[in-house]
């Protein structure tokens, strides 16, 4: 993997304005790979993210990268409320001709699928803004025999949604048959080949006789981590685009209250290998505080295996 050669990209929006201060500010301190960062957000708010922008980040709105292909946003409030009678807070949502309403949700996918548009590089990663690097991430934390490595693990029956996202992207595919375990791509500093990516793009079209965005637009229920990493295990097998690995880079935490995390349980599940910690952006959690549950956490991290 060449060291001049990836781009790292993160859609966010103002309500994880601050988070996505604390990334960039990771990253230029702990990211010892040289990269290109695009921050992908609302065209609203390209000012309030105006200070972000530096030799290697690059501000574009979602709009700029979306019209081209016929995308529109629709112009919904973000709230609707009436005092004492209706407070709803509203989805982004967009339009295209012939495939009608389509979600901010699965525009966000379009846009981690649309990466070789941005930049003319051979490696993509994907960070969300509610991740923080606390320690340095070298080329050697990404490859493996010299292949670039896509973490999974293994779906379970209880994960009915990731599930359908699965069997959706059979169906994408083209993949009749499928016998093998089910894996879940989900996760934080996910990587990406071009050739892959393009070589997915087509294998949609394809099978449906469209463009893909128009075919993933209509299909509505779909994952781009579960959809990139079973194309890579099936269609795109014998290219070898990856190395498949479990996850080693990121530990996340997922709870619905602040009250629920706490240092000494979070840090049990830190591994040497961890160079990363999420913390759910939708936890309702003051920044500062967070800020010194990540710096305790960081703390506590066992040490990092010599590469």
């Amino acid at each position: 993997m060449a060291e001049s050669q990836l781009t790292v990209i993160t859609p966010s929006y103002r309500n994880d304005y601050d988070l996505a201060v604390d990334l960039c500010r990771s990253m230029d301190q702990f990211l010892q790979v040289p990269f290109k960062h695009f921050l992908i957000v609302p065209k609203s708010d390209i000012a309030l993210f105006a200070p972000l922008r530096s030799a290697n980040r690059i501000l574009i709105s979602k709009e700029e990268l979306l019209h081209r292909h016929g995308f529109y946003k629709i112009p919904f409030p973000k709230r609707i409320y009436i005092p004492g009678l209706v407070d709803i807070r509203t989805r982004e949502q967009w339009y295209r001709p012939g495939v009608g309403r389509v979600t901010g949700w699965l525009v966000q996918q379009l846009v981690k699928l649309s990466a070789p548009e941005l930049a003319d590089s051979d490696y993509y990663m994907f960070i969300d803004s509610d991740n923080v690097l606390f320690r340095p991430m070298k080329m050697t934390d990404l490859v493996s025999s010299d292949s670039i490595k896509l973490a999974r693990r293994p779906l379970t029956p209880d994960m009915h949604e990731h599930l359908l996202w699965h069997r959706n992207a059979l169906s994408l595919l083209g993949v009749a048959q499928f016998d093998d375990t089910k894996y879940n791509y989900i996760g934080h500093f996910i990587v990406w080949k071009r050739d892959a990516i393009l070589a997915l793009q087509q294998q949609i079209e394809k099978i449906s006789g469209e463009d893909w965005r128009t075919t993933l637009s209509k299909k509505k229920a779909v994952s781009e981590y579960i959809l990139y990493g079973v194309f890579c295990e099936t269609v795109g097998k014998a290219a070898n685009y990856h190395v498949l690995v479990e996850p080693e880079l990121t530990c996340s935490y997922w709870t619905s209250s602040e009250e629920d995390l706490n240092v000494p349980e979070m840090a049990k599940s830190l591994k040497p290998t961890h160079v990363a910690l999420h913390i759910q952006s939708t936890i309702p959690m003051p920044m500062e505080k967070r800020r010194r549950l990540i710096s305790a956490l960081a703390d506590s991290a066992p040490p990092k295996p010599a590469a």
